[in-house]
């Protein structure tokens, strides 16, 4: 299902589910792309829709808003870790390495509740930033690296190139 060409029928539940919240199986890194990139928007969209919608039912509680759009964060975060998990599965790596993207992410997701208020040149704050930019690191690497030509243990070629 390439975004450029979507239909009626590639918006049902198992196909969402099947492309955004499945780990079997490997993603090259053009769909790896293109589903990263449609989780965040679609994330980025629904967490601001979830943030003013509860920011102005609970009259101005910018805490509480910010508390329920975490929930979209995680949404997120398990949605990112399936495409993670898959795009290692192309490139020969297991669950461990996806584990610790799993915990950082939901790590993340929580953290602005840790570290507001701390100064900026603190040490919690100092680490947050590096794991942040480790993390985007690792994307990079994930978005550039070839995955292995031909099957694997974890599925076939998702190139559909034949083992050499």
């Amino acid at each position: 299902m390439a975004l450029y060409q979507l239909t009626s029928a590639d918006f049902t539940m198992e196909n969402i589910r099947r492309v955004f919240f499945c780990v079997d199986g490997r993603l090259n890194r053009k769909r790896y792309i293109e589903r990263f990139i449609t989780v965040s928007i679609v994330c980025l969209v629904l967490a601001l829709a979830v943030y003013y919608l509860a920011y102005f039912v609970t009259g101005g509680d910018v805490r509480l808003a910010s508390g329920v759009t975490v929930s979209v964060s995680v949404l997120e975060t398990v949605s990112v870790y399936t495409l993670v998990q898959r795009r290692l599965h192309d490139l020969g790596y297991g669950r461990p390495v996806a584990l610790v993207y799993l915990v950082y992410g939901l790590g993340q997701s929580v953290a602005g509740f840790f570290l507001e208020g701390l100064a900026p040149d603190s040490f919690p704050v100092f680490a947050y930033e590096v794991l942040t930019f480790a993390a985007m690191v690792f994307q990079l690497c994930l978005m550039g690296l070839r995955g292995v030509h031909g099957d694997n243990r974890y599925g076939a070629d998702p190139l559909g190139q034949p083992s050499a």
